[in-house]
């Protein structure tokens, strides 16, 4: 049970799932994307879409800290 909720709350698990929903979303409609948006004929894959932009945009910060972090230890090391 520990791994699993290691691997769920890892933050390269997010992005992972953040650019699967991102690009399944796109890859629906992307053609149409533009005049649905302007007509506002909103379907499940913009929610999709609007679900993995945000999740994306949660795990930046995290995925920043630890390059960060790897920075500072290579920067000690050498």
């Amino acid at each position: 049970m520990r791994i699993i909720r290691l691997i769920l709350d890892h933050p390269l698990t997010d992005l992972f799932v953040s650019v699967v929903l991102i690009v399944t979303a796109l890859s629906e409609d992307w053609h149409t994307l533009y005049t649905d948006l302007v007509h506002f004929d909103a379907g499940v894959h913009h929610g999709v879409l609007v679900l993995g932009v945000v999740s994306l945009l949660k795990t930046i910060p995290d995925l920043l800290d630890a390059a960060e972090r790897i920075y500072k230890v290579r920067e000690r090391a050498g």
